[in-house]
Order: C-alpha cells, then sequence, then structure tokens
C-alpha cells in the first residue's frame, strides 16, 4: 500500500514577550563633607600654678558663652609686681579671663621682654568678670574668658595706645616683624595655648615671605613654621592689634571650642 503523506508541520505559536521594565539607577546623594574636627583640649597646665587655683571657668564657646570665678589680670599684676602689660582701658573693666589666658599673657609679656628689655605688651579687651557679650562693643567674641587684644611689636610707636601698622605699600616699617612671629611662635609652641590669632592680612602676607625666605618653610622645620602660621586668621578690622584666641584647658570641662583652621600655612592664598 502506498505511504501515508507526512501531516504539515504546524508552526509554532510564541507568546509576544513583554520587555523587562527598565528600572532607573539609583540617584547618588550629594556626599557631605566631613566636618572639621574639633580640637582636643590643651594639656593642664605645669603645676607651677597654685593648689587654689580658680577652676571650671570658661562655659560655652567664645561668641556664646559666659564666665565664672573669673580671674582679674590687673589683680595678678598687683600681687605679682609685674610691670610689664600695660592695661589700655582699665575702666572698661574688661581685663577679666581664665586662669590660664591670664598666666599666658604674663608669660608672653615676660618673653617679649627678655628679646627687648623695657618693652611692654598693650591689652586692649579680655572679657568681663560675668562674661557674655561685652557692653558698647561690636565685639561678638570675647564673652568665655578666652579671648584677649594685644598690640604688634614695634620700634618707632611707644603710645600705648592701638595704632594702625599699614601703609601704603603693606606693613609700616617699625613693625618688629621677627619679634611678632617669635612671640606667636612661644605663645603656639612652647605654651601650647593658640587655638587662633586674628591679624590683618597683610601682616600675614609678611610673616609668610619673612618665613620663606628665612627658609622656615623647608622641610627640616616646615611643621612648626606650618602650625603657626597656619593659626594666623586673616581679618581686615586687625590692623591695630592682633586678636588671640587660647584653647579650652581641662580644668574647664565646660569650655567648647570651635573646629580646627583648615590644614596647610594659608600663605598661597593671600
Amino acid at each position: 500500500p502506498a505511504p501515508k503523506p507526512a501531516e504539515p508541520i504546524k508552526p509554532v505559536e510564541t507568546k509576544p514577550t513583554t520587555p523587562a521594565p527598565t528600572v532607573p539607577a539609583p540617584t547618588q546623594k550629594p556626599v557631605k563633607p566631613a566636618p572639621a574636627p574639633v580640637p582636643s583640649p590643651r594639656p593642664e597646665p605645669a603645676p607651677t600654678a597654685p593648689a587654689t587655683r580658680p577652676r571650671d571657668q570658661a562655659v560655652g564657646r567664645p561668641n556664646g558663652g559666659k564666665l565664672e570665678k573669673a580671674s582679674n589680670l590687673f589683680d595678678m599684676m598687683k600681687d605679682l609686681k609685674h610691670d610689664k602689660i600695660h592695661i589700655l582701658y582699665p575702666t572698661r573693666n574688661r581685663f577679666y579671663g581664665t586662669f590660664e589666658l591670664a598666666q599666658d599673657i604674663i608669660k608672653m609679656s615676660n618673653f617679649l621682654n627678655e628679646r627687648v628689655p623695657g618693652d611692654k605688651i598693650t591689652i586692649g579687651d579680655m572679657s568681663q568678670q560675668k562674661g557674655g557679650h561685652l557692653r558698647n562693643s561690636q565685639h561678638v567674641s570675647h564673652q568665655n574668658g578666652l579671648d584677649v587684644d594685644i598690640s604688634y611689636p614695634r620700634n618707632s610707636d611707644k603710645s600705648p595706645a592701638f595704632t594702625d601698622i599699614l601703609g601704603s605699600g603693606g606693613v609700616k616699617s617699625d613693625v618688629r616683624l621677627e619679634e611678632t612671629y617669635m612671640l606667636f611662635e612661644y605663645a603656639q609652641v612652647s605654651l601650647q595655648a593658640v587655638d587662633r590669632i586674628f591679624v590683618v592680612r597683610s601682616l600675614k602676607k609678611a610673616l609668610c615671605k619673612m618665613a620663606k625666605e628665612k627658609g622656615m618653610l623647608s622641610e627640616e622645620g616646615k611643621y612648626r613654621a606650618v602650625e603657626v602660621l597656619r593659626r594666623l586668621r586673616p581679618d581686615a578690622v586687625h590692623k591695630t592689634h592682633f586678636h588671640m584666641r587660647i584653647r579650652c584647658s581641662t580644668l574647664q570641662p565646660r569650655c567648647r571650642m570651635m573646629a580646627e583652621p583648615p590644614s596647610g600655612s594659608g600663605c598661597q592664598d593671600l
């Protein structure tokens, strides 16, 4: 018998495939820069201080704090018969601070007087006896006993008043740049005191130039000079004096500081 014809192959029905839904790539949130570290409190001063010295004086921050059991620089000078400091405005009663600040000012005046016998430093505003905002003043800081205004070392100007150090070409020639730098270095390195020092921009520029010319920014001495210059913060209003702010001490547990200044000398930004 004849073979049966092959059955025709039926086409396979395929269901239309639905494309997988497109999942949008997750959007990355912008990464916030890490906050600047808050410096550790300065170590406790050497045990030369009297056992009865006041403690726990600075409360809060320099621009939002108060002062308790304040140390009186004027009285400390009288007790020590110390004549190397001139308080510019004694009637304002702004010569109060922490014990560390008063002690540091006295030590800095001794340091400067050893380099230039007979020289004095002039003190402007510190804090009021109870801290807080200085009455009849434009100061925002000077509230918790860590701040002081000090005269720049100069040759020709021996008057106690704060006077402008800027001339037509920058810093006037009578400003003693070397003593100024050495005073800042002493406060920062020897006393381990400085949080930051506000100076007029032209002065920091002159100190950066001097440090470079003297080789102080070379690899051998770079760390010390960079650290000193790093803490000099340019501020236009400080052309008659510098404003020093010290760090908190371990004996000031309620004291609060600002974040550390940016790393580096800052000389390249002037």
